[in-house]
This record gives structure tokens, sequence and C-alpha cells, in this order.
């Protein structure tokens, strides 16, 4: 986690940035997809490739944090450099997400920034959008789903309700929702 304190949010993107560059030119049709803080990233790279993706597939994606500007996780990240791990929000027993057991505190100011960054650039998502919530989800609350809907500039977009999974749906009960789903997302938009 102590790398994560070293990489600016520009990074992220870019990488994505870079194996999306590689689709595009070997296929024909492609689309992203992100979870949680991956779909706040896919957002943010959205913002610039939705007229080359075919669509958009996000699962309890991430646009902002309440009562945390990054402002004030800029301040936080000079006097602690680690802070608590939010994971393993899922429903079902015996499952563990493999992540952090701790966060990076620079890292989440870097987060923060990102996600301030993509929000007042949502109009600029307009490719076809299909977006996972979970009703009952620990990390996030429901106002980043309805940021993102509200925001962004995709005239094809459908939100799916999962009621039997937290946040970590494709780990849980819901996850046959969110992959029979996809498939006939990806297929009717293909």
């Amino acid at each position: 986690p102590e790398d994560l304190n070293m990489v600016k949010w520009q990074e992220w993107p870019a990488k994505v940035e870079n194996d999306l560059n590689v689709l595009l030119q070997s296929c024909e049709k492609v689309f992203i997809c992100g979870l949680s803080m991956g779909g706040g990233t896919v957002l943010n790279v959205a913002t610039r490739y939705s007229k080359q993706l075919a669509g958009i597939i996000l699962v309890n994606p991430m646009i902002h944090v309440k009562l945390v500007p990054h402002q004030l996780a800029w301040v936080i990240s000079r006097f602690q450099k680690m802070r608590d791990s939010v994971g393993d929000d899922i429903k079902r027993p015996g499952i563990t997400e493999w992540g952090y057991d701790s966060l990076p505190a620079v890292g989440v100011h870097q987060l923060l920034k990102m996600l301030s960054y993509t929000r007042k650039r949502l109009h600029d998502v307009t490719a076809p959008l299909q977006l996972f919530h979970s009703v009952d989800d620990h990390t996030l609350p429901v106002s980043n789903t309805e940021i993102i809907l509200a925001g962004v500039g995709s005239r094809d977009k459908n939100r799916i309700e999962l009621v039997n999974s937290y946040h970590v749906a494709t780990l849980d009960y819901d996850q046959e929702i969110i992959f029979e789903n996809s498939r006939i997302f990806i297929q009717s938009h293909s």
C-alpha cells in the first residue's frame, strides 16, 4: 500500500487508456467496466473515449466520498500515512476480496482529486451505460449512483438495483445478475 502514496491520480486512467488503445486497435467493439474506485477510473477514461466505446458497465461506482473534500484528505495525509481499510463489504459468508489491509492516505487524496476532476466532466460520458447498484452498500452511499446517472450525457443508460449484495457485488449473492445482465448489455450493443 505504501507504493500508492507515490502515485499521482493521472497514472490510474493513463494505465487504463494504454490498455484500451491496444483493444481499440484490434477489436471492433470495446466495453469498459469498473467496480467501486475502478468505476470512477472508468468514468474518467470515458470522458475522453466515449465515442470509441460500445458501452460502459459500472458496479457500485465511486464518484464522490461524502464529507471528505480532497483538501481535507491532503491535510490528513500530512499527519497519517495509512488509514484503516474499508474492504470486505460482502454479504455472502466466507467470501473475502483481495485488497489492501490499510489505505495509503496520500493515495486517498489522489483518488478524491481524480473523482472531483471526473465529476465536472461527466457530461462528456456519452457511451451506453449499464449501472448496477447495491441497495445495501455499506461502503458508498446511493448518492454516487444518483450523481453519475444525473451527470452523464449518455442517452442510453440503465440502472439495475441489487437487493442481496453489499458493496463488492461481483463476489456476492447477486453476481449472476451482474454477469447475465452485462452479457445481455454487451450483446445488445455489439
